[in-house]
C-alpha cells in the first residue's frame, strides 16, 4: 500500500464529466523503505473508499517527476540501390531500380529521373512508407553486339517531409559486354608537299559507338628541333626557347657591325 488520497469531485454531466481530470500524488516512502523496485511494476490497483463517483485513471508513473519523456518518432528512411547487369546481344530487358524504404510512419520524398542520354532530370513528388505506392522505377535495357561505354540510368531523391535520406542517388547500369574492335591505321599518302595535310584511314572490322580519341601527339627529333618544325602556341611558329637564343645572336651581331662602324667613321675624321 503506497498511501491514500482524498480529492475534491468536479462538477459535470456523464457526458462532461470525462473531460475534466486532477492530478494526484502519493508519497513513495514506504516503498522505498520496502526496496522495492519502482522501475518494475507489474500493476496499479485503485481502491475506492465509498460507493459513490466514478474516477478514470489515465497514467501513473513512479520514479520520474512530471509527466513521462516524450519519445521522437523515427523518420521514414529512404536509400536508392544501384544495379549493374550486362546489357546482352539483343532485345529490350526490362529492370527495377532496387530501393529500400524503412519506417513506420508514411512520408514524401522528391523524386528525380535522369535521361541518360540527354542529362535532363525529370522531378515528381512521391510519398513512401505504410500503405503507399512508394518508388518504383523501371528501366529498360537494350542490348546490341557492339563495343561501347557502360551506360548508367540513374535516379536520385530528396527528403520532403516526414522523411530522411540515406543513399540518396543510385540506378541500374548496363555494362557493356561486347569485346573491343581491333582499329587499323594506315596512311593515305607517304610523301606529300610542305604545307599540304597529312592523311590517314582509319578502318575497324566491327562496329562501335564511341569515337576514336585521344589526339596524337608529336615528338621532333633533335636536330629537327634546332630548326623548329614543329607548331606551337606562339605567333610565328616556334618555341619560345628556339626564338629567345635566335633573338640574342641576331642582337650581338648588330652591336658588333654598329661598333665597328662607328670606329672607321672616327678614323677618318681624325686623318681629315
Amino acid at each position: 500500500m503506497l498511501g491514500s488520497v482524498r480529492i475534491d469531485g468536479l462538477p459535470g454531466t456523464e457526458s462532461t464529466a470525462s473531460y475534466w481530470a486532477q492530478e494526484l500524488r502519493v508519497p513513495l516512502t514506504a516503498a522505498t523503505r520496502a526496496k522495492l523496485n519502482l522501475s518494475k511494476i507489474a500493476s496499479l490497483e485503485v481502491t475506492p473508499k465509498s460507493r459513490s463517483g466514478k474516477a478514470w485513471l489515465m497514467d501513473a508513473w513512479s520514479w520520474k517527476p512530471g509527466t513521462p519523456a516524450v519519445k521522437t518518432t523515427p523518420l521514414t528512411r529512404v536509400d536508392i540501390g544501384r544495379l549493374t547487369v550486362k546489357e546482352g546481344d539483343s532485345g529490350f530487358r526490362t529492370y527495377q531500380v532496387p530501393v529500400r524504404i524503412t519506417g513506420k510512419n508514411a512520408g514524401a520524398v522528391r523524386l528525380y529521373v535522369i535521361d541518360p542520354d540527354t542529362g535532363r532530370s525529370t522531378g515528381r513528388l512521391v510519398k513512401v512508407g505504410p500503405d503507399t505506392a512508394g518508388i518504383k522505377v523501371k528501366v529498360k535495357v537494350e542490348g546490341n553486339k557492339r563495343y561501347g561505354w557502360d551506360k548508367s540510368h540513374n535516379i536520385a531523391v530528396k527528403a520532403v517531409q516526414g522523411t530522411v535520406v540515406g543513399a540518396d542517388a543510385g540506378g541500374v547500369t548496363a555494362a557493356n559486354d561486347d569485346p573491343m574492335p581491333k582499329v587499323t591505321i594506315e596512311p593515305v599518302n607517304a610523301d606529300v608537299t610542305e604545307g599540304t595535310p597529312l592523311t590517314w584511314r582509319i578502318s575497324s572490322r566491327r562496329r562501335r559507338t564511341p569515337r576514336f580519341g585521344p589526339w596524337p601527339s608529336w615528338s621532333p627529333s633533335p636536330a629537327a628541333a634546332r630548326s623548329c618544325p614543329r607548331p606551337t602556341s606562339t605567333r610565328s611558329g616556334c618555341p619560345s626557347s628556339w626564338r629567345r637564343s635566335r633573338t640574342r645572336r641576331s642582337r650581338s651581331r648588330r652591336s658588333r657591325t654598329g661598333r665597328c662602324g662607328r670606329r672607321s667613321r672616327r678614323a677618318k675624321n681624325r686623318q681629315s
